[in-house]
């Protein structure tokens, strides 16, 4: 199914298992349906002269499920996850550039690695990067987008600033192993604001929500 250009398609009830590749893909106003993808890596494009980056432009996948996919360097534009899962390591988009993506539904695993340098700089104020505001995860990572352009749920997040690195070691000491282990990303990769949700479809969910709550009473989230 998944050819270097696919265009204009619509597919249902398709999918792929045990693939890596590093040729370049192109999906351009591709409609999913009920399909699966299982141990999928687009890794990073060997041919820069070829185009460079994977593109994904207005992509729907609707009840699609995803186990153990990571598709690294890709523009992703107008791509929407809606209904979908993500089992045994989920989803990861690696140094990729998201623009108006929304993912929705239940993921075991979810992760997005900004790319090298200000890849957001350029980008509107009057867009998006991604509405994670009904995905639920039982891991979630979505550091170093700027906050004014991630859309989630207030509730079950907040926005993490450099203030806290000040206190990074008495959190880490002190706080959950979680929070901990995403202010040592933050630290790395997460630029100078970024969002933190909580996940809730882990098992100590209710701790790091009360975690979550205790840490906007100190000033370190806001």
């Amino acid at each position: 199914m998944l050819t270097k250009k696919y265009e204009d398609k619509k597919l249902s009830d398709c999918g792929i298992t045990d693939l890596a590749t590093a040729r370049r893909h192109v999906l351009r106003r591709v409609d999913l349906q009920r399909c699966s993808f299982e141990s999928l890596l687009l890794t990073s494009p060997k041919s820069r002269l070829l185009g460079g980056r994977h593109e994904f432009l207005d992509v729907q996948a609707v009840d699609c499920r995803f186990a153990d996919c990571m598709i690294k360097e890709a523009d992703l534009t107008r791509v929407s996850l809606l209904r979908c899962t993500g089992k045994r390591g989920g989803l990861v988009l690696w140094k990729c550039l998201l623009t108006e993506v929304r993912i929705d539904g239940v993921f075991e695993s979810l992760r997005i690695v900004p790319p090298d340098g200000n890849g957001y700089a350029a980008t509107p104020p009057t867009q998006y990067a991604v509405d994670v505001s009904t995905a639920r995860c039982g891991e979630v990572e979505i550091l170093g987008i700027p906050p004014e352009l991630v859309r989630y749920d207030p509730e079950y997040g907040g926005i993490l600033g450099r203030k806290v690195l000040m206190h990074a070691e008495r959190l880490l000491q002190q706080g959950s192993d979680y929070f901990g282990g995403i202010v040592a990303k933050f630290r790395a990769y997460g630029g100078e604001r970024s969002v933190y949700v909580v996940p809730t479809e882990a098992p100590e969910a209710p701790l790091l929500l009360k975690e979550l709550r205790d840490l906007k009473a100190q000033g370190l989230l806001a």
